[in-house]
Parts: structure tokens; C-alpha cells; sequence
């Protein structure tokens, strides 16, 4: 009660719309009434109007912080209203009121939990990029994109979520140039051998990404990350290591003629090869990640220190004394 008292003294009220700063703080906020709505949209630093009416909470403006929940419960009702609101933390609707309705912008890049509701739909925009599920029916009206790493569970009617989480197969210097942008990473094509060169960059989550044709993936001098699915099934070497690349995600080598690394592999996810793969340099493999398939040359090193023995309370005294 004294966290909230201190949220609510710091609105100050224009037309009534409530405007506030968010605090650093995680804070967890149940909203059952007008009260409890003005504490949560100073929690999120919002924008917004509060219907007695129906119990709706209308949000403008404003941005869940990661690590911070909001329940709304009661008969109320979450309206993402004209502007753009955002959900970095979790946000659960148990609500035997409407629970949810979208007439403006919701980015859900945390967790949306819709437990009960009477009616919940969309008729605007929903972006979603983190966890969204519906225990019960919800309509969707409006649009419903889902991005790259993004999971939708439970009954949508009316319009389906639409999948954008974009796919490139490099063959050529446009398609390669294509996944660089894409991808926001940095490289040069070498027409010669038909290889394109990354010096750092990422494959986000979600995204696939294939060598075909004659096509080599070349990690150079700097480090790439892949958070996503890279896929080497090429007639040429399809794989040569000259700089650091960081396999977080699922890497799959299913044809290449030679594939070798001469520089560093540091493997925290899946590696799996079809062929035999070259490994003259290192290729770290780290804990809970796993390598499938035939190394020649230096076998991975697994990196997965072993938790050391428990120190008793009497021995921590005895130092303590000493």
C-alpha cells in the first residue's frame, strides 16, 4: 500500500488523462477499479482514461518494464487505445468483464495471458514477438502479426495471426546481399568462389537462413552470432571458418564439398553435420549444447565447468577465524 500511495501522489491530471514517469522498479499491479488503474499507468509511465461506465482502462501510451506483471481482474478491461502500449513484462487478463479490447496498437514483447474474459477481441493492431495465449476463444478483427521467436497458443477466430519471420536461400551476390540487410550484418561476396564473408552480424531468432547452390558461408575475422537456423546444403565448400562464429541456435550441414574451420566454433546449441567436417582450429562446445556428426582433426572441447563441492558452515567459521 505505501508503494502504491507514492505512485498515485506523483500523477498529475490534465483533462483527465493521467501522466506519470515509470519508476526502475519491477512492480506487480492488480487492476480492479479506477484507483488501481491510475497506479498502473504511472507504473508504465502511460497515457490514458478510465471508464467507470464499463470498467475499461484505456492506454494511449506506455510501456510494461520487463520483470513487472499487471492482472486485470474484476469485470475490467484492457483498451489499447489509439496510440501504441507496449508489454515488455507479463500481462494477465482474468477478468468476467470484456478483459480485452484493441482499438489502438499493442506490442506484446513479454507474455500475454488471457485466463478468462467475456468477449475479448482486436480490431486494431497487435504485434506480438514474445509469448501470447488465450485460455478462451478471443476474435480478432483487426491485424495480428506475429514476429520472428513469437508464440501464439489458444482459439483466434476471425483473422489469423499472420507469420512474419522472413527466410533467405543465398545462391548469388543479390540473395546474399538481401540477408545482410535483412539481418542488419556486415560481409562482402566473392564472386570467384562464390562466397559470401561475414565480419558480424546475427541471425535472430526465428529466422532461417540456407547456403545452396554453390554457395560458402564465411565467418571472417570478426564474430557472427546465429540465434536462428543456418542451413549449409551446397555443391561448393558450403563452410570455411576464418573468424569467430557463435552458434546459439541451430546450425545444419546437410551437403558441402569440404566444409572446414580454421578459427573458432564456440557452439552453444545444436551442430549437426551430414559429412564429414574439418576442424583445424577450435570448436568449443558448451554446456547443454550438442555436436552430431563426424569431426576430423581437433574433436570439440566441451566447456562445462563442474559446480565445486559445497563449502560447510564450519569450514566458512574456521576461515572466518583464521
Amino acid at each position: 500500500m505505501r508503494k502504491q500511495f507514492a505512485i498515485l501522489v506523483g500523477l498529475a491530471w490534465a483533462g483527465g488523462v493521467a501522466f506519470a514517469t515509470p519508476g526502475a522498479e519491477a512492480a506487480n499491479y492488480i487492476v480492479t477499479d479506477q484507483t488501481s488503474f491510475n497506479a498502473f499507468l504511472a507504473g508504465v509511465g502511460g497515457t490514458g482514461t478510465w471508464s467507470s461506465f464499463s470498467s475499461t482502462g484505456s492506454v494511449t501510451s506506455g510501456t510494461l518494464p520487463a520483470g513487472s506483471t499487471a492482472t486485470f481482474a474484476g469485470a475490467t478491461t484492457l483498451r489499447p487505445q489509439t496510440g501504441t502500449f507496449t508489454n515488455d513484462g507479463t500481462i494477465t487478463i482474468n477478468s468476467t468483464g470484456r478483459g480485452f479490447y484493441g482499438a489502438g496498437t499493442f506490442v506484446n514483447q513479454g507474455s500475454m495471458q488471457i485466463l478468462a474474459a467475456d468477449n475479448p477481441e482486436n480490431y486494431t493492431s497487435i504485434v506480438n514477438s514474445g509469448s501470447f495465449s488465450t485460455a478462451i476463444t478471443f476474435g480478432n478483427y483487426g491485424t495480428f502479426t506475429n514476429l520472428c521467436g513469437g508464440t501464439v497458443t489458444g482459439t483466434i477466430i476471425g483473422t489469423a495471426p499472420v507469420q512474419n519471420c522472413p527466410t533467405y536461400v543465398v545462391i548469388d551476390q543479390p540473395s546474399f546481399n538481401a540477408f545482410l540487410s535483412g539481418t542488419g550484418s556486415n560481409g562482402f561476396w566473392s564472386p570467384s568462389q562464390s562466397t559470401g564473408s561475414v565480419t558480424s552480424g546475427i541471425i535472430p531468432a526465428g529466422v532461417t537462413v540456407t547456403f545452396a547452390g554453390g554457395a560458402t558461408f564465411r565467418p571472417q575475422t570478426g564474430t557472427f552470432t546465429n540465434l536462428g537456423t543456418l542451413i549449409i546444403n551446397s555443391t561448393g565448400r558450403g563452410f570455411y571458418g576464418a573468424g569467430t562464429f557463435v552458434n546459439q541456435g541451430s546450425t545444419q550441414i546437410l551437403a558441402a564439398n569440404s566444409p572446414e574451420n580454421y578459427a573458432s566454433i564456440v557452439n552453444g546449441g545444436s551442430f549437426t553435420t551430414a559429412i564429414t567436417f574439418g576442424n583445424y582450429a577450435t570448436f568449443t562446445n558448451q554446456c547443454n549444447a550438442t555436436v552430431t556428426g563426424s569431426i576430423i582433426g581437433n574433436a570439440p572441447v566441451t566447456d562445462c565447468p563442474t559446480p565445486t563441492k559445497a563449502t560447510t558452515w564450519g569450514q566458512v567459521k574456521a576461515r572466518y577465524n583464521n
